[in-house]
């Protein structure tokens, strides 16, 4: 192996562990939400949103829904259940 292809592995990994430090928010181990829609919560980091963060949501009444449901699950310990 060559010391370029070396120097571009390092480098690329290098950016691979700060992109991952900016998604974790500088906070990692803090807890995941899932929406409780594995479709979503597949593509997500961590599977959810992470806890303590502050997360943008628009599209007008859709956003309002979607932040009452999250607010529902938050509230039951993340269980969609109704109750902890």
């Amino acid at each position: 192996m060559s010391t370029v292809s070396k120097a571009k592995r390092e480098t690329a990994e290098a950016l691979r562990r700060a992109i991952q430090g900016i998604e974790e928010g500088g906070s990692p181990g803090r807890p995941r939400l899932p929406l409780g829609v594995p479709e979503i919560d597949r593509v997500l980091p961590g599977g959810g949103l992470r806890a303590g963060c502050i997360h943008e949501v628009t599209g007008d009444e859709a956003a309002t829904g979607f932040c009452a449901a999250l607010l529902a699950r938050a509230g039951n310990g993340g269980d969609g259940r109704g109750g902890r």
